[in-house]
């Protein structure tokens, strides 16, 4: 008797959830799974519901591509945390996906535990030479696949 995957045979995921579930990881990775630069990672990330930059990693954010609503933050996660993802996480299915350094991260990712959400892809950036640099390019989502929007 063949397995089916319990993802993929989960009654509640959509459309919009199985091209999260699916396509995060490859998306956040880029087609080859390597790291990459910060602005061919944003140009890469399509089923984004806000996307984070830290200036500090990424000063020039004006140069990036259209996409998801973006926050701009300076290594403080504060009006990130109250003003937007404190709602964002009450409603199912919210993905974020973002650049920032291990600090920012860090903070994140325990707010992200405490609200049933996870990091589920984290990269260390490369600078355009290939070189990695002290920032992160991550994506948080929910915890468990039921949760998807």
């Amino acid at each position: 008797m063949m397995k089916v995957n319990p993802v993929l045979a989960n009654p509640s995921l959509n459309r919009r959830g199985l091209l999260k579930a699916g396509g995060l990881a490859s998306a956040a990775l880029g087609v080859s799974g390597a790291s990459m630069s910060a602005k061919a990672w944003a140009a890469s990330v399509p089923a984004i519901d806000l996307r984070v930059i830290d200036q500090r990693v990424w000063p020039r954010a004006a140069d990036m591509p259209q996409g998801a609503p973006l926050h701009l933050i300076d290594g403080d996660v504060t009006h990130l945390w109250y003003d937007t993802l404190y709602q964002a996480w009450k409603k199912p299915g919210f993905v974020v996906a973002g650049v920032t350094k291990a600090d920012a991260l860090f903070v994140l990712e325990h707010l992200a535990w405490d609200n049933r959400y996870k990091v589920i892809e984290r990269r260390p950036l490369l600078d355009d030479d290939g070189q990695a640099t002290d920032a992160i390019q991550w994506v948080i989502a929910p915890a468990h696949p039921s949760v998807g929007g």
